[in-house]
Formats: structure tokens, C-alpha cells, sequence
């Protein structure tokens, strides 16, 4: 099997020069300010041209999307098949079989209905728009037949029987436990609010 992955000059130069030192950045806009205070207007603006250029690279974006490139090369060899995610990097590039489910977790579900994070938006198709809990075929096929806490904290398990849609099967009971371990992991990233779990670029919640 190849694996080709895509991405722009950005992308290329994190994978190539990694992530910059925070120390190095900090060195590099002191020399810049104190350079600067001793031109004249015409090379004020020419240094300020520079300088933006150089917040650019070196802002809080860049490097949230150079972490973002580092990670999406990483996943570039992962099956896509289901198991359990817990790293904040593998669950922004999860394969595509398990961001259907990841995305049928309750909590993730209703902030993306309120549009509070991505949903691997380039990739996920959402079949049941508004659907949540009990009301949404993938979280009906991850949860069927499994032992649960419910809203009032009691264990309850339930037994679903839809019709499968073309292409699913039943899934066995490892893949269920791979999927609720995900979804716990998934929901502590979601509290601490901070990168989207559900963003391949590592954008913020």
C-alpha cells in the first residue's frame, strides 16, 4: 500500500525544520526591536514589512499548524480500522472509520451541532444532522448491547435493533470498548478547552 500525503510550504517546512525554540523566537524579536529603533522612516517601513513577515512564521498560528503538519505526517501509515485513540494528535488525524464514531460521542456531537468545533470538517459527513444520544444511528451501533452510566448515574444497557445501512455490520465487542475508551479520552480534552481533539489542523476550542 502508498501512502501519499498533501500539504502546502508551511506544512513542508515544519516537517523539514521542526518546531522553533521558544528562547530563539524571543532572541530573534528582541534583536529585531532593538535594531529597529535606529533607522530612518524609509527603513522603518522596510523593517516593518520584514517584521510582520516574521510574526507570520513565528506567531502562535504557525506553530499551532506546524504541530498540526508534524502529526498529520505521523498518521500518514495508520489503518484505517477502529481501535482506541487517547493522544490529542492521533485523535486529530484519527483514520476515517473512527472519526465516524468519535463524532457520535454525545458531548463532541452537541458541540459541533453548536458549531464550537470542527468535526473534521474536510472529512466527516454527518448522515443525521441534529441527531444526538439515542437518536443517532452511530452512537446506537457503538453502544448496542453495552453496559452504560446514564444521565442519573445508573448502569443500563441497551439493545437496539435497526436495520444496518449498506456497507455496516454489526461491530464486535472489542470495537465498541475501543470506541467508549476513545470517547473518554475525547471528553477530557473537550473540558479542558483547548485544542479541538476534532481539528487536523490543532485549531483551538
Amino acid at each position: 500500500m502508498i501512502s501519499v500525503g498533501y500539504g502546502d510550504s508551511q506544512d513542508f517546512n515544519a516537517l523539514v525544520y521542526g518546531e522553533r525554540h521558544p528562547g530563539t523566537i524571543q532572541f530573534l524579536e528582541n534583536q529585531v526591536t532593538n535594531f529597529s529603533q535606529s533607522l530612518n522612516e524609509a527603513g522603518k517601513s522596510f523593517f516593518s514589512n520584514a517584521r510582520s513577515v516574521f510574526e507570520q512564521f513565528n506567531s502562535e498560528t504557525a506553530m499551532r499548524l506546524a504541530r498540526a503538519a508534524v502529526r498529520k505526517a505521523s498518521s500518514l501509515f495508520q489503518k484505517d480500522e477502529i481501535r482506541d485513540i487517547w493522544d490529542l494528535g492521533e485523535l486529530q488525524q484519527a483514520p476515517l472509520r473512527m472519526q465516524r464514531f468519535i463524532m457520535a460521542e454525545p458531548t463532541v456531537r452537541q458541540m459541533y451541532i453548536d458549531q464550537r468545533c470542527d468535526g473534521y470538517a474536510d472529512t466527516y459527513v454527518d448522515m443525521q444532522p441534529g441527531a444526538i444520544g439515542t437518536e443517532h444511528y452511530d452512537f446506537r451501533r457503538a453502544t448496542n448491547g453495552m453496559v452504560m452510566d446514564d444521565e442519573e448515574n445508573d448502569w443500563v444497557c441497551r439493545q437496539f435493533h435497526d436495520d444496518l445501512v449498506e456497507g455496516d455490520r454489526e461491530l464486535d465487542l472489542e470495537e465498541k470498548v475501543d470506541i467508549l475508551n476513545t470517547w473518554e479520552a475525547v471528553r477530557a480534552l473537550m473540558a479542558a478547552g483547548r485544542e479541538d481533539p476534532t481539528s487536523p489542523f490543532n485549531s483551538k476550542l
